[in-house]
């Protein structure tokens, strides 16, 4: 049975997050490094309480040690898939 809000009916909601292609190949400010930028982000998202699937481009991992690490630490589901 619905929870009443206010006389309102409050409905349950989800809402799924997915950032594509990790890990990213810069960060997202001028002069931000790829860990930087992730680290920024997964900040914002453990503030709020989100948790994230990441769908992990395998050609780019070679270049950003420790990044994918800082996904799986933050709880996040990775899915690889192999692209260019």
């Amino acid at each position: 049975m619905p929870r009443r809000l206010l006389g309102r009916q409050s409905l349950a909601s989800e809402m799924a997050v997915t950032v594509d292609d990790l890990p990213w190949v810069k960060g997202t400010r001028s002069g931000e490094t790829t860990a930087e930028g992730t680290h920024r982000l997964l900040a914002h998202l453990a503030k709020r309480h989100v948790t994230a699937v990441g769908f992990v481009n395998c050609a780019r991992t070679a270049g950003h040690p420790g990044v994918l690490d800082a996904w799986r630490a933050a709880d996040a589901a990775l899915v690889e898939r192999y692209g260019r």
